[in-house]
């Protein structure tokens, strides 16, 4: 099965992703956020800048033994790396669209006049254009800005009051999401503790569409971490 992302709003990307990494989890009883793996489910995740991301997306694509456990396999960047993608996906789409195995393909800088885009398009069960990111609307003088600088700057709890005294001023739960994201976006440097920052932003944003009555405890959970920078 074959699922195909592009576009370049890297938040609305990757929460789709976890989208269909919870519900493909929840469905055979494994987690999203670790623990234990379930023996009849495996996850990989191949990112197109890292090293040796070429081998492994073509060992993982060419593992086709009945045998294997059902796989989930997100592939982020990829075709840009491909020697001759034309050529690997007209040997290899039958599978990717058959397969019991899942596929999601995500491909920040694809257009739908790249020529590999038709393949993705006849041949995915689902096809989701993710346009270019736009900062919601905020209060006129720019108030979600000066909180996130503010909990940005704080360290542990003290995170807390200054998300309180947004929320106190009318600052929108997920405005404020969003607009720490965008700062781990302009990081100058992206190292493990911005990524994890960012990784908590769109389980943040994810939760605060379904767990509404809980939105404080959400919102805690992220100003706590972006103010401990872990």
């Amino acid at each position: 099965m074959l699922y195909f992302l592009f576009g370049e709003n890297s938040f609305e990307a990757l929460k789709k992703i976890q989208e269909v990494k919870k519900a493909f989890f929840s469905a055979k009883g494994g987690s999203i956020l670790g623990g234990k793996k379930n023996p009849n489910f495996l996850f990989e995740e191949i990112d197109g800048e890292n090293e040796g991301a070429y081998q492994d997306f073509v060992k993982l694509v060419e593992e086709q033994s009945l045998f294997n456990p059902k796989r989930l396999m997100v592939f982020k960047n990829i075709v840009s790396i491909i020697p001759n993608p034309k050529k690997f996906f007209l040997t290899h789409i039958n599978f990717l669209r058959d397969s019991k195995d899942i596929f999601l393909f995500w491909e920040r800088d694809m257009t739908k006049e790249d020529k590999v885009f038709e393949f993705f398009y006849k041949n995915a069960t689902k096809t989701q254009e993710v346009k270019a990111e736009k900062i919601l609307p905020t209060p006129k003088d720019n108030s979600v800005f000066r909180f996130v600088d503010r909990i940005f700057a704080s360290s542990g709890a003290e995170a807390l009051l200054h998300l309180e005294n947004a929320t106190s001023y009318g600052v929108d739960g997920k405005s404020l999401t969003n607009i720490i994201f965008w700062k781990t976006k302009k990081a100058p440097k992206k190292d493990k503790n911005i990524l994890n920052i960012a990784h908590q932003a769109i389980l943040t944003d994810l939760n605060l569409k379904m767990d509404k009555k809980n939105e404080k405890e959400h919102l805690s959970r992220l100003a706590i971490r972006v103010a401990l920078k872990a």
